[in-house]
This record gives structure tokens, C-alpha cells and sequence, in this order.
């Protein structure tokens, strides 16, 4: 395991004011998984860092260059099940879209076998998803995912459920759609965009190993979701194979289409950061 020192992008733990630790992490999400082997070593090497729900992200957003297929999908959702049950680690498998009729949601969760949908999109549309004449499948779990100035300007929607009230899993704060942006963490009130009782919430948008010590002592979020901030660069990327999705929306080199692949030594260098700023590290 690379140590802080021998990592160029570790965080140095010194630069944490002592006293600054955020209340425990409760959550960790890593997006834009793409197979089963890389679902696997990241839940191992979260295992032996933190003891924290851990969340598998894969995307079913065909414009995304993160999409996997559904056969994808259940690989990766069958590997996080059996990684999670041999580890005694609690972790699940989540399938994100956009924008996409319930239908689909239901029968791509349905044929992948997992049972969280996160759900990016207008507050409407989510609304009218969730809310849906034929109803949200009651064996389907749901994560919202709010943009921070959407949900202070329209705060009756930033609690949206289900028509029988079930709350989300959790509330994602992101400002784009896994494009890597990070917003202004300094202008974020929790309180105005969640509201009173928020439950598990998380934060996203451009995180990495050298700003999310920052973004947690402004946010104090409870989760934080990871997805480039872990990824290789273009040396690294995985031909993409699951014949899905717009071929514009990839990496391209001698006309094949390429992925990111999520990286183990920046996925050390994150843990890393976040043990500087949180209790409850395994280290």
C-alpha cells in the first residue's frame, strides 16, 4: 500500500488544522465503476481503510463515457454481493440515470439485479418518476441527486418521495452530471438546500485527493462520492465494449472507443485525505 509520502497526489495529513475533523464519515461512493475486477479491489481497499457503507456507482447514462451494459451491470452488482459478503462490509450497487423513463429504470435494475436507482434530472422530472400513476417498484430503493442552487430555489421539491413516502437511500449533492465540476463549497448551506432533517446526504462534483480535505470542513457532509479523482489518465483507459451509447461522447484513439479506469494508487491517495479529516480510519 503506497504510503502518503510516496504518492504525488496524497494530501498531506499536516495541512489539516488539528481540531478539524468533520463528524464521521458514515458513507463513500465510488462512481462510474466499470467492471466486476475494478468493483472488487476498490471494495477490498476500502475494507482496510474505513468502516463505512460503501456505495458501487455504475452509470446507465448512454452519454456518458462511464455507460456499461446491463450484463456489465450484473457482473458488477454479483461481484459487490460477493465481495461484500466475504468482507462483512456493507456495500451496495447503484445504478444511475438520467432523465430515463421508469420503465427502463425498472427493467435494466430488474435484469442487472440491483436494487438503487440514483436518479439525475430536473426536481419535475424526478417528481414525476417517484410519483408515477403506476407507482415506484417497492423492492427499488432510490437515491436523489439535487443540484445545490436548483434545490434552495424550489425547497418544497428538495423533499420529494415516493407517493407512499419512502425516503432515499440518500441525497446527492452534485452541480453537473459526473462531468467533474466542483462548486463553491463556501456559498453551500446544507440546512437551506436539504433542509431540517436531510438524512444521509453526500457530496460530489470534481472531489479528489487534494481538495476533499476542503471540501468536507466547509460542507461537514456525512459522504462523499468519487469518480474521476480516482481515475488514470488517457494511458490507462479501457476499450469500451458494451456497444452502448453515443461514440461522440468517448475518448477516441485510432477509432476505437475507449473508458476510464479507476486507478488504485489515486484511490490510496484519496482514503488518505479523507483519514486526515475524518474519524473512524482503519489505519
Amino acid at each position: 500500500m503506497l504510503g502518503r509520502n510516496q504518492h504525488p497526489l496524497a494530501f498531506a495529513a499536516s495541512a489539516v488544522v488539528p481540531g478539524s475533523r468533520a463528524q464521521a464519515l458514515k458513507s463513500l461512493k465510488v462512481c462510474g465503476v466499470t467492471s466486476a475486477e475494478d468493483a472488487t479491489w476498490i471494495l477490498e481497499t476500502i475494507q482496510r481503510r474505513l468502516s463505512v457503507q460503501v456505495w458501487i456507482g455504475c452509470v446507465l447514462w448512454p452519454h456518458s463515457r462511464r455507460c456499461v451494459s446491463v450484463r456489465e451491470a450484473r457482473d458488477i452488482a454479483a461481484a459487490v454481493r460477493e465481495t461484500a459478503a466475504k468482507l462483512g462490509t456493507p456495500a451496495r450497487t447503484v445504478a444511475v440515470f438520467v432523465d430515463e423513463d421508469l420503465s427502463r429504470i425498472r427493467q435494466v435494475c430488474t435484469d442487472a439485479s440491483i436494487n438503487v436507482a440514483q436518479l439525475h434530472g430536473s426536481l419535475d422530472w424526478q417528481e414525476h418518476v417517484l410519483r408515477a400513476v403506476d407507482s415506484w417498484p417497492s423492492w427499488l430503493d432510490y437515491a436523489r441527486v439535487l443540484r445545490p442552487d436548483e434545490a434552495a430555489q424550489e425547497p418544497s421539491k428538495r423533499a420529494i418521495t415516493t407517493a407512499d413516502g419512502r425516503p432515499p437511500c440518500y441525497t446527492l449533492i452534485d452541480p453537473g452530471r459526473g462531468d467533474g465540476k466542483p462548486f463553491d463549497w463556501r456559498k453551500f448551506s446544507n440546512e437551506r438546500v436539504l433542509g431540517p432533517d436531510p438524512g444521509l446526504w453526500m457530496i460530489a462534483g470534481g472531489l479528489h485527493a487534494g481538495n476533499v480535505v476542503e471540501a468536507v470542513r466547509v460542507t461537514n457532509a456525512p459522504g462523499v462520492d468519487v469518480a474521476s479523482g480516482v481515475e488514470v489518465s488517457t494511458d490507462g483507459l479501457r476499450k469500451h465494449e458494451s456497444g452502448e451509447g453515443s461514440a461522440d461522447a468517448y475518448p477516441q484513439h485510432s477509432g476505437r472507443v475507449y473508458r476510464p479506469r479507476k486507478d488504485p494508487a489515486r484511490l490510496e491517495a484519496f482514503l488518505d485525505a479523507l483519514c486526515s479529516v475524518y474519524g473512524g480510519c482503519m489505519i
